[in-house]
């Protein structure tokens, strides 16, 4: 005769068995997630060599002590739009300088800055420093330089369309541009996923932005696919949103394709 209860030892060796290797998993899990979350901001910036500084680049103080690099050229006329702008990836002030220069000799102010790490810009490049750097540059040029908030375009190419749909989403100025903008970070690589340690959910933003939106972005991006900026348009509630697809052109080759005359034609916040 066997011992009572020996037939139920096997069910539950093979219980705690399956138990442990669920406990093990979900351990496993969320460390790969709590080590994502703590690295994705070392996969995502990637600041350039420092290079001299240009000409035009002038330098403020954070509250917290450090230092960030800006940027400015005073528009034309005190009727002209200023461009706030937030420059891609591996790229610097040094480096977009020469592309400031040719909007400038447009007619238009331009205002740009470094983020964390980039440039002269002290701190480590984090997605809570840039949008620090954004929202100071945005205080800088109408407290400092006296522009109101209905004659700031904010544009963002790249990596630079997470702080710029913020400062449109925050802020309300004249017109949002976005030059190869992506929906999220890390969609860019996991299109539609939603991920919990993302970085810039434009997606998310795009449906708070009064201010109008101009999409443009090239067929040829092998960067940020064009799908990004269809999709952020069509989550922009308008009026006066634009999307412009620009044929073989590349992501690198895109703000140089941007004329900023279209934005004289805009319609501004508030108008019928």
């Amino acid at each position: 005769m066997k011992p009572a209860g020996s037939d139920g030892a096997p069910l539950r060796k093979i219980g705690r068995f399956v138990r442990n290797i669920l406990i093990g998993a979900a351990l496993g899990g969320l460390m790969l997630l709590t080590a994502a979350v703590l690295t994705a901001d070392r996969f995502l910036f990637h600041p350039p060599q420092t290079r001299e500084a240009p000409a035009a680049e002038r330098s403020a103080v954070l509250p917290d002590g450090e230092v960030l690099a800006l940027f400015y050229l005073p528009p034309g006329s005190e009727q002209e739009l200023v461009i706030l702008y937030s420059h891609g990836n591996a790229e610097d002030l040094s480096g977009i300088a020469p592309l400031l220069h040719h909007w400038r000799r447009a007619g238009f102010g331009v205002l740009s800055y470094d983020y964390p790490g980039y440039g002269r810009s002290g701190g480590r490049p984090s997605e809570k420093g840039v949008i620090r750097n954004a929202e100071a540059a945005w205080r800088y040029l109408t407290a400092e330089c006296g522009i109101r908030p209905d004659r700031i375009v904010v544009a963002g190419f790249s990596v630079g369309s997470g702080p710029a749909c913020h400062l449109a989403e925050k802020f309300t100025p004249a017109a949002l541009v976005l030059l190869a903008p992506f929906t999220s970070a890390f969609q860019v690589v996991l299109p539609g996923v939603k991920l919990p340690f993302d970085r810039f959910p434009n997606w998310r933003r795009m449906g708070r932005i009064a201010a109008p939106v101009w999409i443009l972005h090239g067929t040829a991006d092998r960067v940020i696919a064009p799908e990004h900026g269809k999709r952020l348009f069509d989550l922009a509630p308008g009026p006066g949103k634009r999307l412009e697809l620009l044929p073989e052109t590349g992501h690198g080759d895109l703000p140089w394709r941007f004329d900023p005359a279209g934005l004289r034609g805009l319609p501004r916040p508030g108008a019928p």
